[in-house]
């Protein structure tokens, strides 16, 4: 699939749901978003270091960070919290214009991924008619792959990911899984964890 074809299904708003391991959800950012488009990470009291690391990579401010607490399997709550984002960003008159949704629920819970894609689907409770127009882009990284599916009524549309789009130098992959990249004086590599906790030559 080429470019053009690929540049369709990419949003001006991208949910992210964050797992223990933050690498799809940084490959998702890197490929699924619009020229100007942000990223909404939404976490649990479980996975706020790993959203931590990826906001500071991606460069995003507090408004793009989105705390469930330790609702991760609370339906009520997940879907309160992703009504309230997109009610926030709607409201918002810089994004007139910005108005296509997207959820990549390769990361977080079984439930976040469930409750958050009903929210999308249904984002106002008390306007149970009302629906994303566009309609929402629902996608998941599939690793073994090494591609993006976007949800569709039958099979989902495999997307191969797009690598001149990704910075996996050693450094950021290092950081987004809380490990530091130092060079020896002597050339070696030691890889070393934030916590202190020791060297890996």
């Amino acid at each position: 699939m080429n470019t053009s074809e690929f540049d369709k299904y990419k949003v001006d708003h991208l949910f992210l749901l964050i797992g223990e391991n933050p690498l799809p959800n940084y490959v998702a950012a890197k490929t699924l978003l619009a020229n100007g488009g942000k990223p909404y990470l939404v976490f649990t009291e479980h996975t706020q270091k790993p959203a931590e690391r990826l906001k500071d990579i991606l460069d995003l401010s507090d408004k793009q960070m989105w705390s469930l607490d330790n609702n991760e399997s609370n339906a009520a709550e997940i879907k309160k919290k992703i009504r309230e984002i997109v009610k926030i960003i709607q409201e918002d008159s810089d994004n007139t214009q910005k108005n296509k949704f997207g959820l990549n629920y390769t990361g977080g819970t079984k439930a976040m991924a469930v409750h958050a894609y009903q929210a999308l689907l249904q984002p106002r409770l008390e306007e149970p008619k009302y629906k994303l127009n566009p309609e929402p882009i629902f996608s998941y990284l599939d690793s073994r792959n090494l591609k993006i599916l976007i949800d569709q009524p039958t099979n989902p549309i495999p997307l191969d990911i797009p690598k001149d789009k990704l910075d996996f130098s050693l450094d950021t992959l290092f950081k987004l899984h809380c490990f530091n990249l130092n060079k020896t004086s002597e050339g070696k590599v030691k890889i070393k964890t934030d916590q202190n906790r020791g060297y890996i030559s």
